[in-house]
């Protein structure tokens, strides 16, 4: 099976510079993400949505300064989250 490489991995990166990069762990990152809401997708959890909707749609940040959101989009509800893209990925150097 072939393996697809990511910088900080030895199995697969080939060497080169890549291998400097590697006590940084795996440069790697999602810092976005959108999935239908576990709960509020639900036959309980409609109802739930329904009285709470006016309040959560739109954009909100949480106290550790992440941001996250609601949608409804035909009839699911979705939940976005969004944190800051970690400080390592603005220190990338080759040499």
């Amino acid at each position: 099976m072939a393996g697809c490489p990511l910088l900080g991995d030895k199995t697969y990166d080939g060497g080169g510079p890549a291998k400097n990069l590697r006590e940084n762990g795996f440069y790697l990152c999602s810092n976005r993400v959108s999935l239908p809401h576990p709960y509020f997708n639900t036959i309980g959890g409609k109802q739930e949505w329904a009285n709470t909707r006016a309040t959560l749609l739109g954009d909100h940040t949480s106290k550790d300064g992440s941001k996250y959101s609601f949608t409804e989009v035909d009839g699911v509800v979705l939940f976005h989250a969004e944190i800051d893209v970690p400080p390592k990925f603005g220190e990338f150097k080759w040499n």
